[in-house]
């Protein structure tokens, strides 16, 4: 099953990029339990750039997966807007940039919330310019810092 954020590809609602938009992943995890064919014992998921910080958002809410792969993922908000203003514009409309709505969306500073149980695939490639590979560096040693499992993949 794959999510489709609020207010993109012509759907309602606003996109808010981790915020209450987070709520729609919850509410297709919601749904998967009314599926006779879904094994709810055996979910994993994967979230490539912006979809690995929502899916940390939502294991903030539901630690309940067997795996997590993330794929180039934006774990941290601040360092993105920092090093590209094309963003920190793009962004500015979904969200107000405080200090606080940043730290929200930054998983990077956020690990104590996530669950010890749920091991991690981080995978990043070195060279890519639209989500720093300093990311999954970063939250690969917060994850090994609190004991969280985790494999970490760099790629050429």
């Amino acid at each position: 099953m794959a999510s489709q954020y609020r207010g993109n590809s012509f759907s309602d609602g606003h996109d808010e990029i981790g915020g209450a938009d987070v709520e729609d992943i919850v509410a297709l995890y919601e749904l998967a339990h009314e599926l006779s064919y879904c094994d709810m014992d055996r979910v994993g998921m994967i979230g490539g750039s912006r979809g690995g910080m929502m899916m940390c958002r939502f294991l903030q809410q539901r630690p309940h997966i067997r795996a997590a792969i993330s794929l180039a993922g934006l774990m941290n908000m601040q360092r993105m807007l920092e090093q590209r203003e094309d963003i920190r514009e793009l962004y500015s409309q979904y969200f107000e940039l405080t200090e606080e709505n940043i730290r929200m969306r930054s998983p990077v500073r956020r690990v104590e919330e996530l669950p010890k149980t749920v091991p991690f695939l981080l995978m990043h490639g070195r060279c890519d310019r639209r989500v720093s590979p300093l990311d999954a560096l970063e939250i690969a040693q917060q994850f090994y810092e609190h004991r969280i499992p985790h494999k970490l993949v760099m790629f050429p």
